[in-house]
């Protein structure tokens, strides 16, 4: 993985890619969601070579707003996992 291209990837296509990713698990309760989630991303971060820490702080960095305390797109999301996966 060039971690370059994660280190700079767009906040609106993760927050989309991760909205997509949401809608799919509606279908099941949440302890499933989340491990499902959680082996997706262990999964990922191996075919990818990419360590799974980085990746975790890049996209925590990513979702951070100083001001409002998250970007507008990935409140979006919450708001979406809030009210969609329960």
């Amino acid at each position: 993985m060039n971690h370059l291209l994660l280190s700079n990837v767009s906040p609106s296509d993760t927050a989309c890619a991760a909205m997509v990713c949401a809608d799919r698990l509606q279908d099941f309760p949440p302890h499933v969601q989340t491990a499902a989630v959680c082996a997706l991303f262990l999964t990922l971060c191996r075919v990818h070579q990419a360590n799974a820490q980085d990746v975790f702080t890049i996209t925590t960095n990513l979702m951070a707003d100083p001001i409002a305390g998250q970007r507008e797109e990935f409140r979006a999301l919450g708001l979406y996992v809030e009210n969609e996966l329960k």
